[in-house]
């Protein structure tokens, strides 16, 4: 498993970053569009690639960690402590590696969840509204500077 986490905590790291990046944008864009021809297309279809592939591995990476969770469960629910010693030993050894944190990692920052995608939407519905703050408090400073001359 260390292998697999090492092999693809950069990978779901960079594609989360990108993804709130990309999905920020395209929000802004989204408010800020005048007139919905091809580019409301192409920010539809962004949306329409990025959503979908974070949601299968957030989802994916909820299903990995309560399949390890249920493999605790069953190996508990067994009649484990009829057997002898040394089957007892193993089973509490799986049981015990079970209640270990089973899940991927995003870069050592987050485990990729579907809370973890809720928090991605709700980080780029936050970061698209104070760009949009920002955009438009620039705009009225513009405003001004031109009503003054």
């Amino acid at each position: 498993m260390r292998y697999v986490r090492d092999l693809y905590s950069p990978v779901f790291f960079v594609e989360y970053l990108v993804a709130i990046m990309v999905l920020c944008i395209s929000l802004y864009l989204t408010l800020t569009i005048s007139e919905y021809d091809y580019e409301f297309g192409i920010i539809c279809l962004m949306w329409a690639h990025k959503l979908p592939q974070l949601f299968l591995y957030s989802w994916f990476g909820t299903k990995l960690s309560d399949v390890a969770h249920s493999v605790r469960n069953a190996a508990y629910a067994c009649e484990w402590h009829n057997t002898s010693k040394s089957i007892s030993i193993c089973i509490l050894i799986v049981m015990i590696r079970c209640d270990q944190r089973f899940a991927f990692i995003a870069g050592d920052y987050a485990s990729v969840t579907v809370n973890s995608f809720a928090v991605i939407m709700k980080e780029a519905v936050s970061y698209m509204a104070v760009m949009h703050t920002l955009m438009s408090s620039d705009e009225d400073q513009m405003a001004n500077v031109t009503l003054r001359k």
